[in-house]
């Protein structure tokens, strides 16, 4: 382990003494992060079942030590498994950048390493330190883009600030759980503290918002639709694919160390079932189809933190099977979520290389351009609807299965939060298969709407397509073998809480006859066809009847059209920005409708609002003079010893 984090390290610091070289810069700061994740994908997973711990060398205030036990592997493989692609992905992504490649490369390296650090550190110190380097580092990976973003200095602020308030309320939760264990920093001090029960669901409450905001759950989540757009779709995809599990990993670490109870895990599983269905609703009625994916990384969070309510809801009725078979349902999709929503970022990169464009109402047609991506886009949009065989739906299948086995067991109050979270997922479920048709038809189906950006449009690099493609398989594989995935979940749930669980327990979906029903069905139809004389004439072409008027592309069902019914009936939860650009009397009009949040615009636009203002009013302060600044520096020391002094 410790041979790995110094590979990641030294790439990190090559990568910037080699700016001046590109071909140098791809080769082994994108190369090399790629093979080191390659290595590091195997050496988690060997060693899944095994703890292994390494102390860093030099001097320190405190003596670090990392350690990886069975969630700490099962975590890191995850993130270096979506490293490697991210950085195969990279090599073709960024070779024609205008972006300085070994920073970049630099930041791509440096990001996987403090991931990997964030899940194996030990203490208090370490931990809060290097989670607050993953959170810069990943913030420069949202300002670099080459696509001259206006947004993207605002988009890193906005982000930065919602990623402060997270680390504050960890940071808070670890004070007070370090006061109760004697002062000790070392999370294994942390075990066992007594706490009032308000105390302990203070704690557990401040641990959800700190990590809930980093992974996106609602009603935290409004960051993710604004720094997705503008950051690179290598960086949107790790982002999203692996730091929102880094998040996801915190939460459950830290909450396992207190009594967990029924009412976190009722606030848990309300929570997700919120995310899945606010998520999908704002992805739904977007026209930009890198905030629709990343919107849709809300509803997934939420779907994944509903199972972790039920697994919590186990932990603390004491019932194994329930607690286990959460997490199991909680874990499978983390696997599915990193897979398939990291390809969906790196085919919309392609796309985004190939158009300059992420506005969905001007593309369409792209399919006779970009083949091998239009299929491994529309494999991502069926796993991500949860369409059988894939991967998303077999997660899925497990979670529904964790709400029955729950409703048998479970009281009036929890088996009301079943039903909402039970409604709130299946109507996600709808919105998912409308918003990817959406998404999917108006890129890569029907006419180009804009000749320009269709005649300019290619195919991805080798690199992007061997990526996106592998993840297109896995999104099969991972469906077709979930028998085994799931069985092996269910031995790492078992490690990490110490419990028993008989894997027959469990009904598990034989993909196999599965995938058989629904091809004999198909040939069925087939059969039919045939019997019944089905007319096999060939089929002409023609273009599409236009009410006696000449047939235009721009007829065609847009983004924005094709959610307008949504767009009216559930109007409340947004509001609309529409923008008209008339130039002149001859030119075309420009127009369109942004969707905004009413979360931003009730809870977070008003503090912002004050914090300029206030900012205004006391940048009086700032007058450029040396003793006015000396002035204030003893005011704030004569305050600070006269506080101590009463305080002590």
């Amino acid at each position: 382990m410790a041979i790995i984090f110094t590979l990641f390290f030294v790439l990190s610091i090559a990568s910037l003494f080699i700016y001046r070289n590109k071909k140098l810069a791809l080769s082994i700061g994108f190369g090399g992060g790629a093979a080191t994740c390659l290595i590091s994908a195997w050496y988690f997973l060997s060693n899944m079942y095994n703890t292994n711990t390494f102390e860093l060398f030099g001097n320190f205030l405190q003596d670090p030590y990392f350690t990886a036990s069975t969630l700490e592997n099962f975590f890191c493989f995850i993130i270096s498994t979506i490293g490697f692609f991210a950085g195969i992905y990279s090599i073709g992504y960024v070779k024609d950048s205008k972006l300085n490649l070994g920073a970049f490369a630099a930041i791509y390296n440096s990001f996987i390493l403090s991931m990997l650090m964030v899940m194996t550190a030990t203490d208090m110190f370490a931990f809060i330190l290097l989670w607050e380097i993953m959170t810069l580092v990943s913030g420069l990976f949202i300002y670099m883009n080459d696509h001259e973003d206006k947004n993207a200095l605002s988009a890193t602020m906005i982000y930065l600030g919602f990623s402060q308030i997270g680390a504050f309320c960890i940071v808070v939760a670890f004070v007070i759980m370090s006061a109760a264990s004697g002062g000790s920093y070392e999370f294994l001090d942390f075990k066992g503290l007594e706490f009032s029960p308000a105390m302990n669901l203070t704690l557990l409450v401040l641990l959800f918002i700190g990590f809930g905001n980093k992974a996106g759950v609602w009603p935290l989540h409004v960051w993710l639709a604004v720094a997705h757009p503008c950051a690179p779709s290598n960086a949107s995809a790790m982002m999203s694919g692996i730091m929102t599990k880094v998040a996801l990993f915190g939460l459950i670490k830290f909450s396992l160390l207190l009594d967990i109870t029924t009412t976190f895990a009722y606030i848990v599983m309300f929570c997700g079932a919120a995310s899945a269905l606010f998520g999908i609703l704002y992805a739904a009625v977007d026209n930009d189809y890198k905030r629709t994916i990343a919107y849709s990384s809300v509803e997934n969070i939420g779907i994944i933190t509903t199972a972790l309510g039920v697994g919590y809801y186990g932990l603390a009725t004491e019932s194994n099977f329930i607690a286990i078979i959460g997490f199991i349902a909680a874990f499978f999709h983390i696997i599915n979520h990193a897979t398939f929503k990291s390809m969906l970022f790196f085919a919309s990169g392609a796309v985004t290389n190939a158009t300059h464009t992420r506005e969905l109402n001007i593309l369409g047609g792209l399919h006779q351009k970009m083949p091998y991506t239009s299929y491994a886009f529309m494999i991502g949009s069926i796993a991500i609807c949860a369409i059988p065989p894939l991967n998303g739906f077999m997660s899925e299948w497990v979670l529904y299965q964790s709400f029955i086995a729950t409703a048998g067991e479970a009281g009036a109050m929890a088996k009301l939060m079943l039903v909402i979270a039970m409604l709130c997922i299946g109507l996600a479920g709808a919105l998912a298969i409308m918003t990817f048709v959406k998404v999917y038809s108006a890129i890569f189906l029907g006419k180009p709407r804009d000749t320009k950006i269709y005649e300019h449009a290619k195919e991805g690099s080798l690199p992007m397509l061997f990526t996106t493609s592998t993840l297109a398989v896995f999104c099969v594989i991972l469906g077709l073998f979930s028998a085994t995935v799931i069985a092996n979940l269910a031995k790492v749930t078992s490690t990490i809480f110490g419990l028993n669980l008989e894997i027959s327990n469990l009904n598990i979906v034989k993909t196999p006859s599965v995938l058989f029903v629904l091809v004999a069905l198909a040939v069925i139809a087939f059969i039919i066809l045939k019997i019944f004389k089905a007319n096999n004439s060939k089929v002409r072409l023609t273009e599409p009847w236009a009410s006696g008027f000449k047939w235009d592309a721009n007829m065609q069902i847009a983004s924005q059209s094709f959610a307008g019914d949504l767009r009216k009936v559930l109007k409340f939860f947004y509001r609309n920005e529409p923008t008209v650009v008339a130039k002149n009397y001859f030119d075309k009009v420009e127009y369109s409708n942004k969707p905004k949040e009413i979360w931003w615009i009730w809870l977070y636009e008003p503090v912002v609002n004050w914090c300029v203002k206030f900012a205004d009013k006391i940048g009086i302060v700032q007058n450029g003079k040396s003793n006015i600044y000396a002035l204030y520096i003893l005011i704030y020391l004569f305050v600070c010893f006269a506080a101590a002094y009463y305080i002590y």
